[in-house]
């Protein structure tokens, strides 16, 4: 069914039916529910927001012995579907690489895609810092950023490349091989 069919059916429902069709489509999944709690309330609920997504990263790495790194990737694509605030969205991004950090702290010697994992999203972060060209944004992180490359693993050359991007970052000086667009 192609959304301008959709369109039509949802066009022709009344009030009470519309309430019962949405209040069905949030009962279906949790992220609908928050999808559609975040739209209705606004900057008002981005708070609770913002707590639940986070929730879903630190569950992601801490939860079950195990980790889910699609999971933890799965919740920062599910809040770019609710806001647009960059700096939410940084936020939950720099959230995933401080919970990866810490766990590889806690676990030691984790193994090659979980560290590629973090410093993509590292990187991604200075990435759109970059872009923003917003210091005041870049000096809103920093210390956040800086705490990721102290603690973060020397094996896999995970700290020198952070460190190399979080030096350089602000300064105009970092080339990107792919543009995120």
């Amino acid at each position: 069914m192609k959304t301008s069919e959709l369109k039509v059916i949802i066009s022709r429902l009344g009030e009470r039916e519309l309430c019962d069709l949405l209040l069905e489509l949030a009962a279906l999944r949790q992220e609908n529910r928050e999808w559609l709690l975040a739209k209705l309330r606004g900057n008002a609920g981005i708070d609770e927001t913002i707590k639940y997504y986070k929730k879903k990263i630190e569950d992601a790495f801490f939860a079950d012995n195990k980790i889910h790194l699609n999971n933890a990737r799965q919740a920062i694509s599910d809040f770019k579907k609710i806001s647009e605030k960059r700096e939410l969205m940084l936020d939950l991004m720099v959230y995933y690489a401080e919970c990866g950090t810490r766990l590889a702290e806690e676990s030691g010697d984790l193994y090659e895609s979980f560290y590629d994992s973090i410093m993509g999203i590292f990187i991604d972060v200075v990435r759109i810092l970059e872009k923003s060209g917003d210091k005041d944004l870049m000096e809103t992180f920093r210390p956040r950023l800086k705490w990721i490359v102290e603690h973060s693993a020397e094996g896999w050359g995970m700290q020198d490349t952070l460190d190399g991007y979080y030096e350089e970052m602000g300064k105009g000086t970092l080339r990107f091989d792919v543009d995120e667009g």
